[in-house]
């Protein structure tokens, strides 16, 4: 195995098990055939997002969005097979091929499942509802902050659309 490569798993949870603490486990799953591949790569590009200063209500969604892109370019690499790779070159995860890979037409939209997740851990659910006594008091806040998540939610559509006011908290 060259120094540049990484073990590909089939098994998910043995591969995040052998994960270092400057490493992120990524996973790939296909349903037809059921199948995941799981790989271990440098979290530099995630580890960047603090470094760089990016404002914490962002960062949840960003990192959303970089998981996102690894996966597709796993997906479309091991795709790109006949059987799976014994290992994969880590220079297809740097922080720019996944940042490229991220902002091209090419890359794939966050799931419902990644989207959920995302807006779960932002800062501006937080703020929104879970921090806000508002949240709590007021039918009508409540209502709109529920409208406001339901928003952020459909996303996950790729065909909804908002009007400006809808978007304007």
């Amino acid at each position: 195995m060259n120094t540049n490569d990484t073990t590909t798993y089939t098994d998910p949870n043995a591969c995040a098990r052998l994960c270092a603490d400057n490493e992120r486990t990524i996973v790939q799953r296909w349903k037809a055939p059921a199948r995941a591949v799981a790989i271990n790569i440098s979290a530099a590009p995630w580890d960047s997002l603090v470094t760089d200063g990016v404002p914490e209500q962002y960062r949840a969604i960003l990192s959303a969005v970089l998981e996102g892109a690894a996966k597709s370019i796993l997906k479309r690499h091991v795709e790109s097979f006949n059987t799976t790779p014994a290992t994969i070159s880590t220079v297809l995860f740097t922080a720019d091929a996944l940042i490229e890979e991220a902002t091209s037409g090419a890359s794939d939209w966050m799931s419902k499942e990644e989207l959920t997740e995302a807006w779960n851990a932002s800062a501006t659910r937080k703020a929104l509802i879970l921090d806000n006594p508002k949240y709590k008091e007021s039918a009508a806040y409540r209502r709109a902050a529920n409208a406001y998540a339901e928003l952020v939610l459909k996303l996950a559509g790729k065909t909804s659309s908002y009007e400006p006011e809808d978007l304007d908290w």
